[in-house]
């Protein structure tokens, strides 16, 4: 008999975030390539960005508790850092003894205090300095940086983590933050920005003006609208116009959650990496249509680059296309050209053709043109024009 596991997802935004599609995308991905026993996933959208008061969680764990009474949870997978608040780790209800992984979150957000030991996961790594290092390369005589956050509480918790990281990363340049400006204003004044800035995106869930957005979709309209380059280390924002950047991927921390992390607490076991975060996984990853847009040479990218986006030429997308229609020509001209010269070679070797030139010889300058030129006519229209019929000496 096959034994049913109840795996319940705290998430803390809502359904619709990129992020957290690309995290169950990689893994479904892990589950669907494990056999064993049977999985049951259940959702929950916790909303905490947006309701971040503590009256609100503690109505999400009445609630939580109450749906779930009949219902055993095997397994808690929490993709936010606001979630662990819900579970056994920080608090007895509503899942006591139930172990927990995280996923999506970073080494910023985890609370000061030790994990505990039934609390294990893998940290995104979000190397702002790298990042800010690659676009360097790529824009070497850049000399202001501008950092592009929002008016949101996580947009504010990554205005404090540039100012920690990138600012003493690089104390040679120029930094500016547009911070919490209405989403008009903030675009206008991205596109007034000189070539040669650099332009950081990081969150804008908020503006200025209380109006919520998805951060990708505004990630997009900046870069839609800046007269500079722009970078950022949020996998979800690839391949919305910016240039790129050291970002994780979303869906390997899926797959890697599924494959790596859960089998040990369902096991009712305690792992060696326990309380501990797993590591993220990084690359350098860059928009080959970005890199042609503002002529920034993939030459200076760092080693281990991944391009993605580049679009083939002409010859690599129609290659044998462009192959086959020569070879249809070349052997249609060989073809006419054989049957124009078989004729008039064959018509040159003969009778018809001695018949012709004996009879302009008899013909005179005076009174007997016409008369000659009649006996041309007739005997041209006597010639047969086919290839003349070769016996077998030749």
């Amino acid at each position: 008999m096959v034994n049913t596991h109840n795996i319940l997802i705290l998430a803390s935004r809502d359904s619709q975030q990129p992020a957290y599609e690309q995290f169950m995308s990689g893994f479904r991905a892990g589950l669907n390539a494990q056999a064993g026993a049977r999985l049951e996933l259940f959702t929950e959208f916790l909303d905490s960005s947006r309701f971040p008061q503590a009256e609100h969680s503690m109505r999400m764990r009445e609630f939580l508790r109450g749906k779930y009474a009949a219902t055993r949870i095997d397994l808690v997978i929490s993709t936010s850092p606001f979630a662990p608040r819900l579970c056994p780790a920080a608090s007895p209800v509503p899942f006591p003894s139930v172990p927990v992984v995280y996923a999506l979150v970073s080494n910023v957000e985890l609370p000061p205090r030790p994990l505990p030991s039934d609390l294990i996961g893998i940290l995104d790594r979000f190397d702002l300095a790298k990042t800010l290092d690659m676009a360097r390369r790529l824009q070497p005589h850049a000399h202001r940086v501008v950092i592009v956050t929002g008016a949101d509480a996580f947009d504010k918790m990554w205005e404090d983590i540039a100012r920690r990281e990138v600012h003493t990363s690089a104390t040679d340049l120029e930094f500016d933050h547009l911070s919490g400006l209405p989403l008009s204003q903030l675009l206008e004044t991205v596109a007034r920005l000189p070539r040669d800035t650099i332009v950081l995106f990081l969150s804008v869930m908020q503006d200025g003006a209380g109006q919520t957005f998805r951060s990708p979709d505004v990630a997009g309209k900046v870069a839609a609208a800046a007269s500079a380059p722009v970078y950022s280390v949020f996998p979800s924002y690839f391949g919305l116009g910016l240039v790129g950047g050291y970002m994780n991927s979303f869906e390997a921390v899926g797959e890697a959650d599924r494959r790596d992390r859960p089998a040990a607490p369902l096991r009712r076991t305690t792992s060696a990496g326990a309380g501990s975060p797993g590591p993220g996984r990084q690359l350098s990853g860059q928009d080959w249509r970005q890199l042609q847009r503002w002529g920034l040479a993939e030459s200076r990218l760092p080693t281990g680059s991944v391009v993605r986006f580049r679009e083939k030429s002409v010859w690599e997308s129609y290659r044998w296309y462009i192959i086959g229609g020569a070879a249809v020509i070349v052997v249609q001209a060989l073809l006419i050209s054989s049957l124009l010269l078989q004729p008039r070679q064959g018509f040159f070797e003969t009778d018809q053709f001695v018949a012709v030139q004996r009879a302009a010889a008899r013909g005179s300058p005076g009174g007997r043109e016409p008369r000659v030129r009649a006996g041309l006519a007739d005997a041209v229209r006597s010639v047969d024009v086919r290839a003349p019929q070769r016996g077998p000496g030749g």
